[in-house]
């Protein structure tokens, strides 16, 4: 089970790859045609696909669309032979509607590829400590996802009521079975259900959690849509912004890090990219990233943030 393994050496530089388009199948296709032989010979079976479906209803900016997931499919299918492929999250809603209601289970019907709903998942125990009450708690951890040799993590552009913003990092929290598991990695409740106080509280006990998970269940690959994003009240009741991009590379801290500086935030001010630079997962540093879009920095725009932002500072 490599993903449990830290690194054993830290990077030094690292490479993203940008695209530009309005068409989520398209745009991912590119990303993983990009990345080439470097993702083809790197991929291994069983290989684990994790969108973000939070919420199981579709709002706009909020979930990933089904057609990056059908092109990452669609492509490992032609140019690399793997014995097993999945489709796993565990929803605070209701997975199975998710996959329903957001088109997941009719594109995929005639795909010999199980929808997993790892909330009804066996689980490990993962132990953390509560940001709200410092106190270790365990939490239950998905088998599936630990026992899988590659993740292939699929975010938004989204900003977060708690974290600042979110990409593909922390859309690993979906390993975790159950809403009451991610209800802890908060602090027992989230942060809606928070006074101010409570929220600053609890910001490094949250970043360092999910460093920590990450640890434990560390994307081997990442694909951002980044057509349309979320700002403000993220992560599901923001407003859609458009981008018109997408982003994706074997360093899931610098595509997040570009993802953060591309909507508006320093990539260190969020503390779980911050702490997974320097756990050794990836670079987070935008001077040693090299993107492949030449100009890339003119898609950059300033996401309103959540509005409670000045209570999310992430003290090293």
């Amino acid at each position: 089970m490599s993903n449990k393994q830290p690194p054993i050496s830290r990077p030094t530089s690292a490479k993203v790859i940008m695209v530009e388009g309005s068409d989520p199948y398209k745009n991912t296709w590119k990303i993983l045609s990009a990345a080439g032989k470097n993702f083809i010979n790197d991929v291994r079976s069983p290989l684990l696909i994790k969108p973000n479906l939070t919420h199981d209803e579709k709002k706009t900016g909020v979930t990933t669309d089904p057609h990056v997931v059908k092109a990452i499919v669609d492509f490992l299918q032609k140019y690399v032979s793997l014995d097993e492929i999945l489709i796993a999250e565990s929803s605070s809603k209701s997975t199975i509607q998710a996959y329903k209601n957001l088109g997941y289970d009719e594109i995929f019907q005639d795909y010999e590829i199980e929808l997993i709903d790892l909330n009804q998942d066996d689980h490990k125990e993962f132990e953390i400590i509560n940001p709200l009450t410092n106190q270790p708690q365990n939490i239950p951890l998905s088998k599936t996802v630990l026992e899988c040799s590659y993740i292939i993590s699929c975010g938004l552009l989204k900003t977060h009521d708690t974290g600042i913003a979110t990409f593909t990092l922390k859309n690993m929290m979906g390993a975790i079975v159950g809403s009451k598991g991610k209800m802890s990695m908060h602090g027992g409740k989230y942060s809606h259900d928070m006074s101010n106080e409570e929220l600053k509280r609890c910001v490094n006990g949250f970043h360092h959690n999910i460093a920590n998970l990450v640890r434990m269940v560390t994307p081997n690959f990442s694909v951002i849509d980044g057509i349309i994003g979320l700002e403000g009240n993220g992560p599901i009741d923001g407003d859609p912004r458009r981008m018109n991009v997408g982003l994706g590379g074997l360093d899931p801290v610098a595509v997040d890090a570009i993802a953060s500086y591309l909507i508006g935030f320093d990539p260190m001010e969020i503390g779980y990219i911050y702490l997974c630079e320097k756990m050794g997962f990836g670079i987070a540093d935008i001077s040693k990233i090299s993107v492949n879009l030449e100009g890339w920095t003119k898609h950059r725009k300033s996401f309103k943030p959540h509005e409670r932002y000045s209570y999310m500072t992430f003290v090293p």
